[in-house]
Order: C-alpha cells, then structure tokens, then sequence
C-alpha cells in the first residue's frame, strides 16, 4: 500500500538513518520537487500520461555507511501529478550492468519483487513523494535497478507524471515507452528532462 508524505532531505551518497534504524539511499541532493522538470510519454492535447516506466540503479558500495546485504523494506517516488491514476507497478531486481552508460541493459536485471501502488490525485501539489512497501534483499556489494511503470492512461483519461528536482544527482536516471518509440531504457537528458527524478530506496543492514 502506497502511503503521501512530504518530501525530505537526506545527503547523496550517504546512508542516513532514522531513528528505527532504517537506512535510505539516494540519488539526488534533495527530495524537494521542482514543477515541471520531469519527462514522460504523454497525449499533447489532452495531458495523459501514455506507457512509461522510470529507472534508477543503485549500487550498495556508493554507501560507506551499508555494510553486508542491504534488506529494502520501502521505495519512495516523487509525483508531480496525479489524477484518476491507474496502478503503478514498482519493481526492484539486481544488476549485472554499469552504472551511468546511455542506456540501461534490461537483459541484465533480475527481478526480485514487484508491488503496485495507484497514486492520490496530486494535481496543483508540489513536494509529495508516494512509499511502497517491498521485501528484497540485495547482496552484499550488490547493484540493483528499481523501476516505476505506468500503463498507457490516455483512453481512461487518467495521468501520472513521476516528480524530478533540479538539486543535482550522482547516478543517471533513466525512462522508456513503447508507444513513445523508446523501448530501451534511455537517460532522463536524453528524452529531454531538465530535472533529476526522485527515486529512493530505504531499506535495513
């Protein structure tokens, strides 16, 4: 089940704890949404999002503060919008590839669990980030690749656009559509977004 909360911050590749002892690894400065700057496969007559799925890879040994197996226990994305919404499919599997290249080899992902969420209508809001819980373990120095898929919206005249900061990232991020004509998965630069997609991991060691 997906839970809206507000944004936070944590320090990229760092490992910050909370209390509980719950680690979250990041991608990107801040959490703090920046309107417009994220990219997606959308009707440009009516606003609805078609197919699209978002990516970020992570690897544990950019965490000095991860030692051993890493347990994820939720993922967090940003939304800059959301109306009538349909489920949105989370996926978490390990990777045999590298970290940064033009385009993510799918080949080389393992799924290990999947959930879905359907997001609260978000439109006019800013900030808000959608967690989902999910059970995987990532080997020790493991690297792993969660992605965010949306269906095709456009007939059920629903949207999803996933939210993006311009605070600055260390690790690419990534999209694909198939009715887009980007089946593999391209960098974020690449399909024309401005901003950094926010994806986080949190997760126990």
């Amino acid at each position: 089940m997906g839970v809206l909360r507000l944004g936070v911050a944590c320090a990229v590749v760092a490992a910050c704890a909370d209390a509980n002892g719950t680690v979250t690894l990041t991608e990107t400065t801040s959490t703090a949404l920046t309107f417009g700057t994220t990219v997606a496969c959308s009707d440009t007559g009516s606003g609805n999002t078609r197919d699209n799925t978002w990516y970020r890879a992570y690897a544990l040994a950019d965490y000095a503060g991860v030692v051993g197996a890493f347990h994820v226990t939720r993922v967090s994305f940003a939304v800059q919008e959301a109306s009538a919404s349909m489920p949105v499919e989370v996926v978490v599997g390990t990777y045999a590839g590298a970290l940064d290249t033009d385009t993510l080899d799918m080949s080389l992902v393992a799924p290990l669990v999947a959930a879905t969420v359907t997001p609260p209508d978000t439109t006019g809001h800013t900030g808000e980030i959608v967690d989902v819980s999910i059970d995987a373990d990532i080997p020790a120095g493991g690297t792993f690749v969660v992605s965010i898929a949306e269906p095709d919206m456009d007939d059920a005249g629903g949207l999803m656009y996933i939210g993006a900061t311009t605070s600055g990232e260390t690790h690419r991020g990534y999209i694909s559509s198939t009715i887009c004509n980007a089946p593999t998965p391209e960098t974020t630069v690449q399909a024309g977004g401005t901003g950094q997609i926010i994806i986080d991991v949190a997760g126990l060691h």
